[in-house]
């Protein structure tokens, strides 16, 4: 997030975000849509996606995104591809 951060959007909940902001320490823009299609096209225009095992990770990898998803203690679905890593 260093080397990135401001070339990062948030895609997300308001809520999300807001904690992201206090847990990671890094003001990123908030991308609010509550339209899975903008979502996608959000996704689909990055070089790559970064987050947690969510609804957004799933249209990243079903759309072949090179992604790394951080797992977690609730929603974790494993897809074992060439592009998907995992990381804790």
């Amino acid at each position: 997030m260093n080397s990135y951060g401001k070339k990062c959007i948030f895609i997300g909940i308001e809520s999300d975000y807001k904690s992201f902001k206090e847990e990671y320490s890094i003001n990123i823009e908030l991308y609010k849509t509550d339209n899975s299609l903008e979502m996608l096209n959000a996704i689909n225009s990055c070089e790559l996606f970064v987050g947690n095992s969510s609804f957004c990770a799933a249209l990243s990898i079903g759309i072949g995104k090179k992604s790394y998803i951080e797992l977690n203690e609730v929603n974790n679905y494993l897809f074992f591809n060439d592009y998907t890593k995992y990381f804790l």
